[in-house]
């Protein structure tokens, strides 16, 4: 697998692995997650920069209610308005980023390792022989810009939804192939179970491959 695939957050999960589990393939979140949180913290930027030049080109620009029914103006909410804008894009543009930088889905030769979170890790596992189908979500930006969602029909658990990653559907063709070695092996595995004498085990059976 090439190295820059792998993500530097995910560099903890090998020791999770398996001793015959290698990593196949690694995606990040699509930079698309960056510009979202880019244009948010320019919209409330701007905000922010226009309720300070409103406070500052008029001497009382933001106004209440008196009890007599009149309106009267404050100095003090356009400063305070821009402020919140300012953290507020600011702290978007952060959750993104954090959220793209510590976000990936690791796809071994056994399962589907989809990470999650930097001080709160969530790690969910999918082995591959439980997977049904593959849905990929694409819309047109999505098209031109080769990123999509990931919906994975799965046996016996939940359904697995993937954030937009990288390159969907060459993910999904990795996935395919590494799907189907996983059942292939599976299959084979059973078939030699069935056929073995009472009381051997699958570590006999591992034994005797490697004499």
């Amino acid at each position: 697998m090439r190295k820059e695939l792998l993500p530097v957050s995910l560099k903890f999960i090998r020791d999770v692995l398996e001793s015959d589990e290698k990593i196949v393939v690694g995606r990040r979140l699509h930079w698309i997650y960056l510009m979202n949180g880019f244009g948010w913290l320019i919209f409330f930027w701007g905000i922010a920069l226009i309720a300070h030049y409103v406070s500052y080109l008029y001497d009382n620009p933001s106004f209440y209610i008196t009890k007599f029914g009149y309106i009267a103006f404050s100095d003090k909410v356009p400063e305070i308005f821009a402020i919140i804008c300012f953290f507020a894009g600011a702290l978007i543009f952060l959750t993104d980023f954090v959220k793209y930088k510590t976000t990936a889905v690791l796809l071994t030769n056994k399962r589907l390792i989809y990470k999650v979170g930097f001080v709160r890790v969530k790690i969910d596992e999918t082995d591959l022989s439980d997977i049904r189908g593959i849905h990929v979500d694409q819309g047109w930006l999505g098209y031109f810009l080769n990123y999509g969602k990931l919906c994975l029909d799965c046996r016996f658990i939940e359904d697995v939804y993937l954030p937009c990653i990288k390159k969907p559907y060459s993910f999904v063709k990795i996935m395919h192939k590494m799907r189907s070695d996983a059942i292939e092996e599976e299959a084979t595995v059973r078939i030699i179970n069935d056929t073995l004498p009472e009381g051997t085990t699958k570590l006999k059976m591992a034994a005797k491959d490697k004499l």
